[in-house]
Parts: C-alpha cells; structure tokens; sequence
C-alpha cells in the first residue's frame, strides 16, 4: 500500500472519530445544563406539575357500641380567631370617620 493511501486513511479514521467524540460531547453537555444548571428550576416545575393540595371535609358518621347505643356524635365545629391589632385599627377607623361627619361610633357600626 503506499504510504498516500495510509494517510488518508488515518485522516478519515481522524475525522470519523472526531465526529463521533462530538455527537457524544453535545448531549453530555445538553444534559449537564439540563440537569446541574437549571436542575432546581426543572424540580420545581415537576413538583408544580406533580402536586397539589386542598383539604378534605373529613364526613364522620355516629360510631356505635356493639349493643346500639351512640358512644360519639359527629357534630360541625366552627373555629373563630380574632387579631387584637386589626381590630384596634378598625376602631381607630371607626372613630376617625364618626369624628369627620360629626357623628358617634356607634351609628357606624356594622
């Protein structure tokens, strides 16, 4: 074989696998920016995606004992909370508008 004939091969060898290095960089790459780059931001989206939460009204009926009679009741119970600071602005408002029209708190309650 002369020795022409050698070089071209090995320069086509060469570029073949030049070729190939380079398909196999670019997606190692593509998945590295995917994953450890905007890794977090993806997760998160997934997670968005993925999940959701709502509450559910737990409908419990009367439990009873074996011979008939009621041992709890299933009743609806409300909860109330009050914010001492919001109400002291509301009637720091109150008083602020009465005092503007010339009028008592009262006749401005609701």
């Amino acid at each position: 074989m002369p020795i022409e004939y050698m070089k071209d091969i090995k320069k086509r060898i060469w570029i073949v696998l030049c070729v190939f290095v380079a398909l196999m960089v670019i997606p190692i790459c593509v998945l590295f920016y995917i994953q450890i780059i905007r890794g977090d931001e993806f997760r998160q989206m997934a997670m968005q995606q993925q999940t959701k939460e709502f509450n559910i009204a737990a409908r419990r009926g009367t439990i009873y004992d074996r011979n008939g009679k009621a041992l709890v009741n299933s009743i609806t119970v409300y909860d109330l909370s009050i914010d001492p600071v919001t109400i002291a602005n509301e009637q720091q408002k109150l008083n602020d508008e009465a005092a503007k029209h010339g009028e008592v708190p009262e006749n401005y309650a609701e």
